[in-house]
């Protein structure tokens, strides 16, 4: 089994080294220079060390053998990182990662391959740009027969952005968000991703903005009361306002309107809905009580924190070829979310819930990290004695030296 797993590591790390054989080490301006004089274009993959797509691009495209064999026949490839490089990542108006550019020798653009990339559809999508058919015209291709389909119309619409082609982009994605709700696989990308690229659009583009408000202002009209034609357009109504505030980042009037509904007794799931986004605000505010009487059932609400985590573990499990779910990027999440939701139970005086989800917690992680976490939010709502008896149930199962460093919570306490 050791020779195995040193034999494995040994072909991926070999792996590694031939794709960055592939990429060049040439300045930008040698490579253009390169490209001229071969009858080439310029290859550029912009990345970040943070990127998640990047590393998978990196890890699969990079080390197909039909790609490397295009790489060098048809380009002069270059691996730039944005941050380093970023009057380069500028000039070419870069935001996303990673992207893939192609280029004249003069440094035209013909085409930019935007977001992670199976070595087949790099192949097509990169053969297609240097015959003349761009992003636009692919992702129109692609879409014929599925026009009402809000994933090809995305696509549709990240193209049109690619290509700085704004007012075309918002109408695409405007349409995937009013038409959404009609494909239920979409569900989920059109509270998430979709919200996310309209909004980055905004950036550069105020009318993005201004639709991402009108829809926000329309869903909150509905909680509160116009516009709705019965309980599912209500819940529906709540679950995008909390999204849309969201992703606006105003939470002042989020609390606002969350405060209204607070005063009717039937807009209890509208309640639950924006409290998932205004969960830091409560806090902060110490609204326990608000928190514990809108969660409803918090054992069931900690226990849907983890059943979602086991899903998303199983998922990575049964489907080893596709992207993994981000379990570290959920587990942190968990941490925090339930850390917040013990602070609450205790704030409110529900001790034995607080301590549930206290052992849950450390039955799921306990490290230091999730100790100091607890023992943070039970000083927040001014349960020293809760703290204290973190700590020594942390002194049976931790290091001394971390042991150490959480006390110094409690001495932190003492000082103030």
């Amino acid at each position: 089994m050791r020779t195995s797993f040193f034999t494995a590591i040994i072909i991926f790390t070999t792996a590694l080294a031939n794709a960055d054989d592939v990429f060049s080490s040439k300045s930008f301006d040698d490579a253009c220079a390169s490209a001229a004089k071969e009858k080439k274009v310029v290859l550029i993959d912009f990345y970040t060390t943070w990127c998640g797509p990047c590393k998978r691009l990196d890890s699969t495209t990079w080390q197909d053998k039909d790609v490397q064999t295009w790489l060098r026949d048809k380009t002069i490839p270059l691996k730039i990182d944005a941050e380093k490089q970023k009057d380069l990542a500028k000039k070419y108006k870069v935001t996303a990662y990673p992207t893939i550019l192609l280029l004249k020798p003069d440094g035209t653009e013909i085409d930019r391959l935007v977001g992670y990339k199976a070595a087949e559809e790099f192949l097509e999508d990169a053969t297609d740009a240097l015959s003349g058919k761009d992003a636009v015209a692919r992702a129109r291709d692609k879409m014929k027969g599925s026009e009402n389909a809000p994933l090809s119309r995305m696509r549709l619409a990240d193209s049109f952005a690619a290509k700085g082609m704004k007012k075309e982009a918002l109408e695409e994605y405007l349409w995937c968000f009013d038409h959404g709700l009609e494909s239920p696989g979409f569900y989920g990308v059109r509270l998430s991703f979709l919200l996310g690229s309209i909004h980055r659009l905004g950036a550069s583009y105020p009318p993005a903005i201004e639709a991402l408000e009108a829809r926000r202002d329309n869903a909150e009209r509905i909680v509160l009361g116009e516009n709705h034609s019965g309980s599912n357009d209500l819940r529906q109504a709540a679950i995008d306002l909390s999204a849309l505030t969201r992703e606006l980042g105003d939470a002042k009037r989020a609390l606002k309107t969350y405060d209204k509904i607070r005063q009717k007794s039937d807009l209890k799931e509208a309640r639950q809905a924006l409290l998932r986004d205004l969960l830091d605000t409560l806090i902060e505010a110490k609204r326990y009580k608000d928190i514990v009487e809108d969660i409803g059932d918090i054992e069931e609400a900690v226990e849907k924190q983890f059943s979602m985590y086991r899903d998303a573990k199983k998922y990575t499990a049964d489907n080893k070829e596709e992207m993994p779910s981000p379990l570290e990027f959920m587990r942190t999440r968990i941490i925090d979310v339930c850390g917040k939701y013990y602070e609450a139970a205790l704030g409110a005086g529900h001790g034995d819930d607080a301590n549930e989800i206290a052992d849950q917690l450390l039955e799921f992680d306990a490290t230091k990290k999730t100790y100091r976490i607890l023992m943070t939010h039970a000083i927040r709502a001014g349960h020293r004695d809760a703290a204290e008896l973190l700590l020594a149930r942390a002194e049976k199962s931790l290091k001394k030296e971390q042991v150490v460093s959480l006390r110094t919570i409690l001495e932190q306490d003492d000082g103030e």
